[in-house]
């Protein structure tokens, strides 16, 4: 079939005109009313009527020019077009509606296309094929662009939550069931963050309700959610309030779960502090033997030199056996301190056990009775808030036994010592508190020294200065830490944190 080709027979026994002449005018202004591409073929495949955007796309898909009565099919079109065109064409006037999709490349670009071809019947015969095609180009680059951006996000390991203006979660990027273990049902309706850790769920909604004041402003924020198997998630990220976006409507939360960055922070920073303590060890120890050692020797030495002169009568000689007797007990005193406190570094390998801290300070109470019951002491406790430890037994009593004992020992004259010990738990960490109403400190001037080996503050009650060292050793070795607050002639209270 050619662009030249003689007039067509027509169906005699039917009319091939559609429209009469007032609606052909009508139908002329609605045809070219329209972006979409509208034709009317006859079943000679002739344009009886096309609008000029069927007329612009039949023009960048072929190349060729189009006029209302050419015929569709022309020679100067590709023995391929020519069979696809004709083959859908065909189904059509056999009374087949069809709809598809088709592409072509037009100018540096693909171009795709979306086409209804519908029978237009008389008397039950298809006399006429009404096509409509719509350039879809722009929405197929849009459902592409949604396409990678779906798959960006669900194969993103950052988790993305909407929330509601209320708090409440309305979609959740995949990512938060391979870093937290929900199931998409799990938090989906859930209060406001429910699975927010309890310690951390106020200072989320601080900072969700800051960002909803700003709007697309991001916001950032660090926290910890729970997760599923009950373990603590640190995360990193931000709010950003989109519920002025029609297209969003939601809160958006963008968080990444840092939890091997935190722990690996804070196992530099453990063995950081670790060295730092080994250094004040290595000076401690320095110091020890440069002088509590070096002292008895030096005694030793010079009676041993006096009794190698000789000279000595019977009375000296008896003397000198009682110094060399006395700096012997010294260096022996200074060693026995020394190998209690290597032995503290290595019997934290012993086993660990559950310890109930009221049975623990009835125990001490116990076996210190006649020394509370003669200074008149007042000791009382309340482990309401925590009262069981997972630790070393022998630690935790040597602990309480000396920060006891010493607010016995360094009471204010004339007013009956009170010791009170209370527990709480702090960001999930076992805090003990040992308080008294003694002498006091004098923080200022001795806070660096507070912990040192034989350090002393009050002269007038015996003691070597062993039993704070040892406090803060063994608490350390628990992995705990230990702090004090102080006023002279008010009394101290101690602070002493497990981590959890």
């Amino acid at each position: 079939m050619s662009d030249t080709q003689a007039t067509p027979s027509r169906d005699t026994t039917t009319s091939t005109e559609p429209f009469d002449d007032g609606a052909a005018i009508f139908i002329e202004h609605l045809l070219n009313s329209t972006a979409a591409g509208l034709s009317v073929l006859d079943r000679d495949f002739r344009l009886v009527r096309l609008n000029e955007s069927m007329r612009g796309l039949l023009r960048a898909v072929t190349t060729l020019d189009y006029h209302q009565g050419d015929f569709l099919i022309k020679d100067a079109m590709t023995d391929v077009m020519k069979e696809r065109w004709k083959s859908v064409i065909d189904r059509c006037f056999n009374g087949e509606a069809m709809t598809y999709k088709v592409s072509y490349p037009i100018g540096d670009r693909m171009h795709h296309f979306e086409t209804f071809l519908n029978p237009y019947l008389v008397n039950g015969r298809a006399v006429y094929v009404v096509n409509t095609s719509t350039d879809i180009t722009d929405a197929v680059a849009v459902d592409e662009t949604e396409r990678k951006f779906k798959a960006l996000i669900e194969n993103s390991e950052d988790v993305k939550v909407m929330m509601a203006a209320d708090g409440t979660v309305v979609y959740r990027s995949p990512a938060s069931a391979r870093v937290l273990g929900y199931a998409d049902s799990d938090e989906m309706g859930y209060a406001p963050f429910a699975f927010i850790h309890p310690d951390d769920r106020g200072y989320c909604n601080d900072v969700y309700q800051s960002a909803v004041r700003q709007p697309s402003v991001p916001v950032h924020f660090e926290f910890r959610m729970v997760k599923k198997d009950g373990s603590d998630a640190f995360m990193d990220g931000t709010f950003t309030n989109l519920l002025d976006d029609p297209a969003v409507n939601a809160v958006v939360a963008n968080v990444r779960d840092v939890t091997a960055r935190v722990l690996a922070e804070r196992e530099r920073e453990k063995i950081s502090n670790d060295l730092v303590q080994r250094v004040k060890e290595l000076e401690q120890f320095a110091y020890i033997v440069s002088h509590n050692l070096r002292s008895p020797v030096a005694n030793i030495l010079g009676i041993a030199n006096a009794l190698k002169v000789g000279g000595t009568n019977e009375a000296m000689h008896a003397q000198l056996l009682d110094g060399i007797f006395n700096a012997t007990e010294r260096l022996d005193g200074v060693l026995r301190d020394l190998n209690n406190v290597l032995d503290v570094k290595h019997r934290i390998d012993e086993k660990k056990e559950n310890v109930s801290l009221s049975k623990l300070v009835k125990d001490i109470g116990d076996s210190i009775d006649d020394l509370l019951k003669k200074e008149n002491v007042d000791l009382s406790f309340d482990f309401s808030a925590v009262d069981g430890l997972f630790t070393l037994r022998s630690y935790l009593h040597s602990i309480l036994y000396n920060l006891i004992t010493n607010a016995v020992k360094y009471r204010r004259p004339n007013i009956a010592p009170v010791v009170r010990i209370t527990s709480e738990r702090v960001g999930g960490n076992a805090v003990l508190h040992v308080s008294d109403n003694g002498l006091g400190m004098d923080l200022e001037k001795v806070s660096e020294q507070l912990f040192g080996l034989y350090k002393r503050f009050h002269e007038h009650a015996d003691g070597k200065g062993m039993g704070l060292f040892m406090v803060k050793t063994q608490v350390e070795a628990l992995g705990g830490s230990v702090t004090v607050q102080s006023r002279v002639n008010e009394g101290t209270q101690f602070t002493i944190t497990f981590p959890a």
